[in-house]
C-alpha cells in the first residue's frame, strides 16, 4: 500500500500534508506554502523569541534604510562630480542638466 507521502502530486496534496504534519518537505513548490510554514514557525515561538525576532526584523529594516540612503547620497555625489567634470570640459549647463538630472541652479553654483 502506498503511503500518503508518496502520493503527493498536486498543490492540494502538499497543503494537506502541511496541515496534517505541521511541516513541509524540501520538494514542495505550492504557491504560498513556504510563507505559511514561516508563519507557523513564528506562531510556534515563545513570546520572548517572537520579541527577539521582531526586534531583529526592525534592526534589518533600519539597516536597509541606512543603505538606501547611502546609495542615494552616493548617486547624488556622483552626479555632482560628473557635472563638475563636464563643466571643466566646457559643456553647456543645459546639456549637463540633461545628462545628470541635476537642476540648472545647482549646476550654475558649481
Amino acid at each position: 500500500m502506498e503511503k500518503f507521502e508518496d502520493m503527493i502530486h498536486e498543490d492540494i496534496d502538499e497543503w494537506v500534508y502541511f496541515f496534517k504534519h505541521g511541516k513541509i518537505r524540501e520538494d514542495f513548490k505550492s504557491p504560498g506554502i513556504l510563507l505559511a510554514a514561516k508563519k507557523l514557525d513564528y506562531l510556534m515561538m515563545s513570546e520572548e523569541e517572537r520579541r527577539g525576532y521582531d526586534d531583529y526584523l526592525a534592526y534589518l529594516g533600519q539597516e536597509v534604510g541606512i543603505l538606501d540612503t547611502a546609495k542615494e547620497e552616493g548617486r547624488e555625489e556622483g552626479k555632482v562630480l560628473t557635472a563638475k567634470a563636464a563643466l571643466k570640459k566646457g559643456l553647456s549647463v543645459e546639456l549637463i542638466a540633461e545628462i545628470t538630472g541635476l537642476p540648472l541652479e545647482e549646476i550654475v553654483k558649481l
